[in-house]
């Protein structure tokens, strides 16, 4: 369980770092769809794009067979339904980024600093940051 507990301890002990970067990673996210909402006209630059580019044709075609018509909106109902288990995946792939950047910052601080680490010189600082941030960033099956 020791490869469990390491990577939690390593963010309790830079915790400040940790949360300044889960709040820049998801306010960047939100900001995202902020601007979505604010400039409404994106989303109809895009509907002259699809109009443009025969998109809208092809929808029109659609409704002209009901049975094909029929099976598309099954099959975007369904994608819909499934539309709303994508926050995790997003949460799992915004945390994947935090723990890299936080291992990132460490190595640059234990570079910069080796004191920091306990190591006297900076080639001896690299290696041990290494080896400190490892468990963040490496998963060990079967340790």
């Amino acid at each position: 369980m020791q490869f469990i507990r390491k990577p939690f301890q390593i963010i309790r002990a830079n915790l400040r770092a940790y949360l300044l970067l889960n709040a820049v990673a998801y306010g960047l996210f939100l900001d995202g769809f902020a601007i979505g909402l604010v400039f409404p006209d994106l989303a109809a630059a895009r509907a002259e794009t699809l109009e443009n580019d025969g998109t809208g044709d092809l929808v029109l075609s659609l409704v002209g067979n009901p049975r094909l018509f029929a099976l598309v909106i099954l099959a975007v109902n369904t994608l819909q339904l499934s539309a709303l288990t994508i926050l995790l995946p997003i949460v799992i792939e915004l945390q994947a980024y935090i723990l890299l950047l936080l291992g990132v910052f460490l190595l640059g601080k234990f570079w910069l600093r080796p004191q920091t680490i306990g190591a006297p010189r900076v080639p001896a600082a690299a290696v041990a940051a290494l080896a400190a941030v490892a468990p963040v960033s490496v998963s060990r099956i079967g340790a």
